[in-house]
This record gives C-alpha cells, sequence and structure tokens, in this order.
C-alpha cells in the first residue's frame, strides 16, 4: 500500500493569497476521488485547486467566463446534477429538474438537490428507459392545481422492446408523457398514468419534448420533433411527430381541436410542421412562442395557434406569404450557415423583476453558442427589432437546454455540460463578488508544495473582501491580514496512483460507415492492485457535431462491448464519436482515455431530365444540379415531386418516386426524370389555333399593360409638375386631376377591349376574359377624393402612385391566365399584395419607369414565347406531313424512295425551331435582363430529334419492299408522337393553350423507335 500524507491546517492566509507551501508527514492512507487530477505519472499525490469563498451576505459567486449586462449577475443555483434538460417550479417554490440521461427527476431545496423519481423505476414491464443519443427524461411540467392535486407530467422515452444489448430496435422506441402524484419531495411511488405513449423516435434525435398548460384554456400542451428520420412526418396530419399536441390534462382530445373527430387526421394536432420545437413558454395572455431548431441555415422563433402549419421541411426560416401562402413565417429567425446553432426557447421578461426596459423582451438560449439572448416583441408578439440583443454569453458549447423565469423574478437557466442550474438576477447594488481560486500545481512526488492564488478575484462594487480557503474536510482558513503576504497551511491529500486504462480496439482515428457495429475492447492496470477485472471498466460514447457535442451512450460497463453507429438523425458530414473508457480502481481512483472515430464521407450529385427541376433530399426541397457530402451508410431519403404538367418517370437507382438510399462508398449521381402526360393525336390545325389564341392574349394584355402604364405615368408626371414647380398654383392641380381622369378613362376602355380582342382567336375563352374587368373609374375617384379634402398635392401623388403598383399586379395576376406564369418563367416577382380595399395602404411606390420596364418584360415574354410555339407547330406539322405523302405513295417503290428523302429533310429541318428558341432568349434577355436563366427547362426541351424518328421509319421502307404495310403504321404512329412530342416539350404552357381550344387529347405510348408491325 501506497503511503497517505495528511496534513491540517495551522495558520491564517492572507488576502489575496498569493502562495503557501504544504508540508507532509506519513499517515493513514486516505482516498478520495474528488480531488483527482486528469492524469498522473508514477508515485503522485492529487490536489485539486481549493474552493474560495467569500465571506459576506450575498449569494454564491459567478462563474468568470459568463458576461452579463451592467446591474445584473449570474450565480449557481445548484450543481452536482447530470445533464439537466429541463426545468419547472412549484407554487411554493421548490425547483424541479430533468435529468436527460439518468432519468431521475430531482427537487432542489435550499441548494440541495434530492431525488423526486426515477423514471428507470415506474416504466412498465418488458420495457426501458431510453437515453440513447437525444433520447431520455426530456420535460416535466407541474398540473395548474399542483397545490392540491399534486400532480406532476413528465416526457421521456420508452424502448417497447429493449435488445440485450445495443439500441433500440427500430420502430419501439416512443416518446410519451406520464403523469405522477407528489407527495412531499418524492413521488408516492404508484405507477404513472399514461396521458399519450406513441410518439415515435425514429432515429434517437429530433425528440423535442416540452410540456405544459395554457394559462387561459388549462390545456396539456406537448412539443414533438420530427424524429429524426422521415421529415416529412412534420407535414403528415396522420403523425404526431413535428406538431404542438394539446390535450386534456386526463389524455383525452378537447372537442374544439382542429382535427377532433377526424377519422383520418389525429385529434391531437394543435399545429404542424415543426422541425424540433425544443423549448416553448406561455405568455399570461395564452400566447404560445416555440423556438425551432433549425436544419441548415435558420433558427426560428414560432408564435403557435391551432391548425397552422410552420413549414417544416419544405421550408425554414422567413419566407413570405407570396412564397407559400398556406404556411405560417416565424416571427424571429436568425441565420446561421455555416455555423454551429441551437436554438432553445426560454422566457418572457414580463415574468421577471428586470428593469422596464426588459417587460416585452423573450429570452431563449442557443444551446452550441453557449448563450442566452433576447428579442422585443409587441403586443401582438410581433419582433420589432431586426436582430436579437445579447444578454448572456461566454457559457460554451453544450449548455443551455431551458431558459425559465422563477418565482423570485429571476431567470434561471439549465448548464446541461457542466451539471448544473444557474440564475441571471437584477441587482441594482451589492453585487456578488467574482471569485478566483488557482493551483497550478496539482499533483507531484510527496514533500509536495502547491502555491494557491486568489489573484483576478474581484467586486464589482469595490467593497473590501474577506476570503475563507475550505478544503472540504470541515476545516478553513480565513485572513485578517491588510495586506498580502504569503502563509502555510496543511490540508488532506490523497497519495496513490491511478488506474491506467486502455483502448485496444478501435483504434484512435479509426474510420466508420453509417450504420457499423463497433467493438469496444479494452483493459487497465493500477500500480497497487495490477490488472483489473473486466467489472471495474465503463465505456461512454460521445457524439460530436461540428463544435458541439450530443450524449449518445452512458454507462456501458465491462469489455468487450459495442455500439452500432447511427445511420439516421444528424445527416451532416462534420460528425465524429468520441468513445472514453474509465476504470476504477480499489482505492475509487479513476483513470480515462479516449479515441476519436471518423466517417468516411461519399459526394453525393443530384440531376434532373430535364434538368432545373426539384427533388427533395430528407425532405427537403432544392434546384438541381446540386450536390451534397454524406457519411458513408447513411439512409437518406430522396423524392421527386413532379412539376405541374410532368409526371414522374422514374430514378436513375430505379427507386419509387419517394424512397430511402444508403449513401455508397463511392460518389453516385442520382437523376429524377419526368415526362408531361403523353397526349393523343392532335390536329395541326387546331395546334395553329392554339397559338394563334397565345399570341391574341399576349398581344391584347400588352396593349392593356402599355396604355394602362403610359396613361397614368402621363397622370404622375401632372402631378409631380405640380409638387416640383407650380405648388402655388391651383389650376395645375385642376388639370392634373383631369390628365389622370383622361388615362384612367382610356386604361378602362382599352380593358374593355380585351375580351373583344381575344374572344375570335379564343372562343373558349370568351366568358373568362370578360369577367376580368377592373373598375379604373373607382381608383381615380378615390384618389382624386384623398387630395380634394385636404387639397393635398403630395396625398394626391401617393395616392396615385400606390394605385398604379395596384393597377399593374392586377393586371399581371388577373388580365389573362397566362401572364402569372409568363412572369414567374421570367422570375418576375410580383408581390402578393391586397389591392381591393379603396382607401389605406402604405405600399410602397414604384416608380413608373420600373413598371414600364416590367410592363415591357411582361409583354416580351409573351410574343416571344407565342412565336417560338408558332415555329414549333409549324416545322413539326410540315415534318409529318412530308411523312404522311410517303405513306400514300407505298406501291410506288422510285417514288417512295424520292418521298423519304424529302421527308428527311423536311424532318431535319423541323429542329430549326431551336433559331426560334434563340430568338426567345435573346428577346427576353433584351428586355428582362438576368430573368432568362428561368428559361434553362424551356430550352433544354426545344429540340426534339425529328430527323431520327423519321429516319427509322424511311429506313425500314427502304430496306424491305415487304414491310410497306408495318411502314405505313409506323408512320402513322410517328405522326401522333410528333405532335405529342411538340405539347410536351415545346414549352410547359402548351397543355394549358390546347385545353382552352376544347381539346380532349388521349394518352399515347411514343416509344423511342419503330413500332412494332400491327
Amino acid at each position: 500500500m501506497a503511503p497517505t500524507t495528511r496534513v491540517t491546517p495551522s495558520t491564517s492566509l492572507p488576502s489575496p493569497v498569493t502562495g503557501f507551501a504544504s508540508t507532509a508527514r506519513p499517515a493513514a492512507r486516505t482516498s478520495s476521488s474528488r480531488w483527482a487530477s486528469s492524469r498522473s505519472t508514477g508515485r503522485a499525490a492529487d490536489l485539486a485547486a481549493a474552493l474560495v469563498c467569500v465571506v459576506l451576505a450575498v449569494p454564491a459567486p459567478r462563474t468568470l467566463a459568463a458576461t452579463v449586462p451592467a446591474g445584473f449577475q449570474e450565480t449557481l443555483v445548484v450543481d452536482g446534477l447530470t445533464a439537466p434538460a429541463a426545468l419547472a417550479f412549484s407554487p411554493d417554490g421548490r425547483l424541479f429538474v430533468a435529468e436527460q440521461t439518468t432519468g431521475k427527476l430531482k427537487v432542489v431545496k435550499n441548494g440541495a438537490a434530492t431525488t423526486f423519481l426515477d423514471v428507470n423505476a415506474v416504466v412498465p414491464s418488458g420495457t426501458q428507459f431510453d437515453s440513447y443519443f437525444e433520447r431520455g427524461l426530456l420535460g416535466v411540467a407541474l398540473d395548474p392545481d399542483f397545490a392540491t392535486n399534486g400532480f406532476v407530467y413528465l416526457y421521456h422515452t420508452l424502448c417497447n422492446q429493449p435488445p440485450a444489448s445495443g439500441t433500440c430496435p427500430a420502430g419501439q422506441a416512443k416518446n410519451r408523457v406520464i403523469r405522477v402524484h407528489a407527495i412531499g419531495d418524492v413521488a408516492d411511488g404508484s405507477m404513472p398514468a399514461v396521458i399519450i405513449d406513441d410518439i415515435d423516435s425514429d432515429a434517437g434525435n429530433h425528440n423535442a419534448g416540452w410540456i405544459g398548460f395554457g394559462p387561459v384554456d388549462g390545456k396539456l400542451y406537448v412539443a414533438t420533433g420530427d424524429g429524426g428520420e422521415d421529415h416529412t412526418k412534420s407535414q403528415s396530419l396522420a403523425s404526431l411527430s413535428g406538431k404542438i399536441l394539446r390535450l386534456d390534462a386526463s389524455g383525452a382530445v378537447p372537442a374544439d381541436n382542429p382535427y377532433a373527430g377526424s377519422a383520418t387526421f389525429r385529434g391531437e394536432i394543435w399545429a404542424a410542421g415543426l422541425r424540433n420545437p425544443w423549448r416553448c413558454r406561455f405568455r399570461g395572455d395564452g400566447r404560445l412562442l416555440c423556438a425551432d431548431v433549425g436544419q441548415d441555415t435558420w433558427e426560428e422563433l414560432d408564435v403557435i395557434f391551432g391548425a397552422n402549419n410552420y413549414g417544416w421541411p419544405t421550408t425554414e426560416g422567413p419566407f413570405t406569404l407570396a412564397e407559400y401562402p398556406t404556411f405560417t413565417p416565424p416571427i424571429y429567425a436568425y441565420n446561421h450557415d455555416g455555423t454551429s446553432a441551437a436554438i432553445m426557447g426560454g422566457d418572457f421578461g414580463e415574468a421577471t423583476n428586470f428593469p422596464a426596459d426588459y417587460a416585452a423582451s423573450y429570452f431563449f438560449g442557443d444551446y452550441a453558442r453557449g448563450m442566452i439572448r433576447r428579442v422585443v416583441l409587441d403586443a401582438t408578439g410581433t419582433a420589432v427589432e431586426s436582430s436579437a440583443l445579447d444578454f448572456l454569453s461566454g457559457l460554451g458549447g453544450n449548455s443551455v437546454t431551458d431558459v425559465v423565469a422563477g418565482p423570485d423574478g429571476a431567470l434561471y437557466y439549465t448548464h446541461i455540460g457542466a451539471g448544473a442550474v444557474r440564475k441571471v438576477s437584477y441587482v441594482a447594488t451589492n453585487h456578488a463578488p467574482i471569485a478566483v481560486a488557482d493551483a497550478p500545481t496539482k499533483s507531484g512526488d510527496p514533500p509536495l508544495t502547491v502555491a494557491f492564488s486568489s489573484a483576478g478575484t474581484v467586486d464589482e462594487d469595490g467593497d473590501p473582501l474577506a476570503y475563507s480557503w475550505d478544503f472540504g474536510d470541515g476545516s478553513a482558513v480565513s485572513d485578517g491580514k491588510p495586506s498580502p503576504g504569503p502563509g502555510v497551511a496543511t490540508v488532506d491529500i490523497t497519495v496513490g496512483h491511478r488506474p491506467v486504462p486502455l483502448i485496444t480496439d478501435p483504434v484512435d482515428g479509426a474510420e466508420f460507415d453509417a450504420g457499423d457495429a463497433l467493438t469496444l475492447a479494452g483493459s487497465a492496470t493500477d500500480v497497487e492492485d495490477g490488472p483489473l477485472a473486466a467489472s471495474s471498466l465503463t465505456w461512454k460514447v460521445v457524439f460530436h457535431h461540428a463544435d458541439h457535442t450530443h450524449p449518445f451512450l452512458d454507462a456501458l460497463p465491462g469489455s468487450p462491448q459495442g455500439f452500432a453507429t447511427a445511420n439516421t438523425g444528424e445527416t451532416d458530414p462534420d460528425v465524429w464519436y468520441e468513445v472514453i473508457l474509465s476504470a476504477v480502481d480499489s482505492d475509487h481512483m479513476t483513470g480515462t482515455t479516449a479515441v476519436a472515430v471518423v466517417p468516411r464521407t461519399v459526394d453525393l450529385t443530384f440531376e434532373t431530365t430535364p434538368p432545373g427541376f426539384g427533388v427533395t433530399l430528407d425532405g427537403e426541397p432544392h434546384l438541381t444540379p446540386f450536390a451534397v457530402t454524406s457519411v458513408v451508410g447513411m439512409l437518406r431519403q430522396i423524392g421527386a415531386p413532379p412539376p405541374a404538367g410532368y409526371t414522374f418517370a422514374g430514378w436513375s437507382d430505379g427507386g419509387a418516386e419517394t424512397h430511402v438510399v444508403t449513401a455508397p462508398p463511392t460518389p453516385q449521381t442520382l437523376t429524377a426524370a419526368f415526362a408531361a402526360p403523353p397526349l393523343g393525336l392532335v390536329d395541326p390545325a387546331a395546334a395553329r389555333a392554339a397559338a394563334a389564341c397565345q399570341r391574341a392574349i399576349g398581344r391584347a394584355t400588352a396593349a392593356v399593360v402599355r396604355a394602362t402604364l403610359t396613361g397614368l405615368g402621363r397622370c404622375t408626371n401632372a402631378i409631380q409638375r405640380c409638387i416640383q414647380s407650380h405648388r402655388d398654383d391651383p389650376t395645375c392641380l385642376v388639370s392634373a386631376r383631369a390628365v389622370c381622369a383622361k388615362a384612367l378613362a382610356a386604361a378602362a376602355g382599352t380593358t374593355a377591349k380585351l375580351p373583344r380582342a381575344v374572344a375570335p382567336r379564343c372562343p373558349r375563352s370568351a366568358d373568362l376574359m370578360a369577367s376580368r374587368g377592373l373598375d379604373y373609374a373607382t381608383f381615380a375617384t378615390q384618389c382624386d377624393a384623398d387630395g380634394t379634402a385636404a387639397d393635398d398635392v403630395a396625398g394626391l401623388a401617393a395616392c396615385i402612385a400606390r394605385r398604379e403598383r395596384c393597377l399593374s399586379e392586377r393586371l399581371f395576376q388577373l388580365e389573362a391566365p397566362r401572364v402569372g406564369e409568363l412572369l414567374a418563367l421570367a422570375a418576375v416577382d410580383v408581390p402578393a399584395e391586397s389591392c381591393l380595399t379603396n382607401r389605406g395602404g402604405d405600399g410602397a411606390a414604384v416608380a413608373v419607369a420600373d413598371a414600364k420596364a416590367l410592363g415591357a418584360c411582361a409583354a416580351t415574354v409573351g410574343s416571344a414565347a407565342a412565336a417560338f410555339a408558332s415555329g414549333r407547330v409549324d416545322a413539326a406539322t410540315g415534318c409529318a406531313q412530308t411523312v404522311f405523302e410517303c405513306a400514300q405513295r407505298k406501291a410506288d417503290p422510285a417514288a417512295l424512295a424520292t418521298c423519304v428523302t424529302r421527308a428527311r429533310a423536311a424532318c431535319a429541318r423541323s429542329p430549326g425551331a431551336d433559331d426560334a428558341a434563340a430568338q426567345l432568349r435573346a428577346r427576353i434577355d433584351a428586355r428582362c435582363g438576368d430573368a432568362s436563366l428561368a428559361y434553362a427547362t424551356l430550352r433544354s426541351a426545344a429540340g426534339a430529334n425529328l430527323d431520327a424518328v423519321a429516319g427509322d421509319c424511311a429506313a425500314e421502307g427502304v430496306a424491305d419492299v415487304d414491310s410497306l404495310a408495318r411502314f405505313e403504321a409506323c408512320l402513322a404512329h410517328q405522326h401522333e408522337c410528333l405532335v405529342a412530342d411538340l405539347v410536351r416539350t415545346a414549352f410547359p404552357r402548351a397543355p394549358v393553350l390546347l385545353a382552352m381550344v376544347g381539346r380532349t387529347l388521349a394518352p399515347v405510348d411514343c416509344p423511342v423507335g419503330p413500332v412494332p408491325a400491327p
């Protein structure tokens, strides 16, 4: 046995202490892992830095790293916790703390934590509390009537079929909400009531876990994550994943829930479209605010309303209703592209005793960035700050997991990495001092000299400080000297050797593929005990993502052990596993070692045919082409939702429209193919009529746009002249009004002509066009009235400008069915602004020149597209007609050969429609600038190889005269295919145009090459 040195305090220490020596002499052996350092070599005395306590009647000192605003202080509430994740206060001021990985709910009184409940003890027989990855005990809430009924609600993960070793089998991990009954500071020991128990935990992450009661309706609200695997569950109303649920306290579905009583949708759902709403909080008026952890780019705060959809995985972060009219945008979001972030919901400033400037704030944390920030909200809950304001920083990564206002008015938060609960209080005066203790030498061979220092200890108020050093053995040393100086004391220390663990498998830097089963093998030796038994070894696995960590597996005993790397969940390739082996010797001293296991990665590229269409990856939409880097072996869900007018034709890997692929070991390109619905025989005359109708609509619409904008330009110019040059001339305004009235009347007259101009060419759409008239006279009257009421020239000018914008938008959106589509193709964004009311609205004015440019762009797109379509129709029809002529000459081989040569020439010319496409691009480039890039898909589809089609049939006829019947059938079939290809590939609007002329098109199969003989 190694000797132990006992040292007893013998003298007082100075203020501040600059150093002292400890003298050692043999004594009975003692041991304490509390003082163990991270490493020792040879025979060593391990000693931790002593704790400095300041003898003042103030709260415990705050940590040095944390930074708070002036007037605030940050202090420790309780430490020694294991992965504290969620907080709740009882009416009598007790603090309940949920430990994520242990499954224990702690209750804190007077700075000490005791166990209220261990969830492991109350799970059903044959099941197991599950703390794999981000699972565990995740949420706690107290019943609104807790003072009388003692009900405590918990959100935790349960494995319904626990394996003998390893992680819970797929589909067997479920999150659930249970209710237990408190008797004093412990649960009563009975089995809990199950409130809800079928919330999926697919991949181990994205479990959410917040629960809380509405202060107005008294209902229980539950926040769930998307499960980490199939993100599209957030959009499915048949799934509880990625939702806010609303229940009675008993678990029953309230009758006023949006989907209550539905046979198709889950009645528990209150709101949908969330990714991982980790923490939520109710404001006193019942408004619910949730923080939703983002994926690639954005972290967001959402105000939750019943039946609303918040857009995940279609979108995240800010968006406009014009982009996603069925989704609700966040009230605040911040970008984290390229950096780590994980927003944690918090609490409202009105629940604190902070100064009035903070009352309208909402406080939220960020787990990865180690901070608490605040955003200012108005009375409706809308963020009025463009960015949040710093409040508490310097906590380091893996920190904040919950933020709650306490009954004392302070803001409490969990620090999961430090195993502590801390709080921020507003203290105008007498702040707690910042205590600093340091002992650079923490171990060494006896006799050992240790220099302690309190250098850096400060008091923000400048008050005199008294010092006390507590060495953990019940004795303390204090100082009464007024000036610095050396002192000597003796303390209890432990002399001995730590065990030395060794990991033999995996080796440091080993690579893994997602889903690999890794073996953990190791051993340990100790100077005193020799080789240690496997029972003295414990494994821990930590999952590293970017610059923060997630718990993964805790306390795997013995060796060998093993675990499977995750092949679902986090898709970022910037991940690795830290495998930690700990060994404990007979003196309870601990030694640890660790290795890193890193992933193999691969590049995946996504494309479409035709190019430029969108696909989904893990439920998120992307425009092709794009590429991602993935961990080899990860399961990735890919989807190919067909765009309007197209159908899904297939993936290059042969998979279904939406399916799961395993990231391969070598780079791979995955291509989704789309095809327009197959169309039957189209009469060339009908196709020409459709093109003529399109041109008529384009010309008529362009005329309306030009007339309206030209007239309004004159009107605006007249008003501007009054403002700039004739402000004091009352006749100027009268003249300007006359110009405006004439312009508006002319615009109205032009609009009235629109149906008449279109009707001869588009008989099927005359009624539609007749319904699109706009009441310009009403607009003019309203603006004139505005100006007359106050004789306000500037007001009249603003009104006209606002109406000009509205008129333009209504023209583009309503005058013809194609206008909106044309603008979308040209990448021209027309805001979805309501212009139906006669008064009000402060929409920014659009400059006349800009409006004219927009109108010119729209007109150019319409006329150029019409010309392109016409060219394609003429070319394809000419080819087809020539081929049909050849079919009539089948009885005359010589005439047939001549005809085939001519047909080949005619069909070879038909791709000349590409020239029209080039002209289209040039005209649009000139008018719409970069908007022409939106025509990439249109251009790529312009060059159908008609020569090859005709050549296939012609070659058969030349090679074998006896195949003339087959040649005729081939020609007839190819005629259908030629025109169908025209409709499919010329431009996306062709099916709409054909429908306008009343064509009913039967599907036809058009394979590549000749068809079999009839």
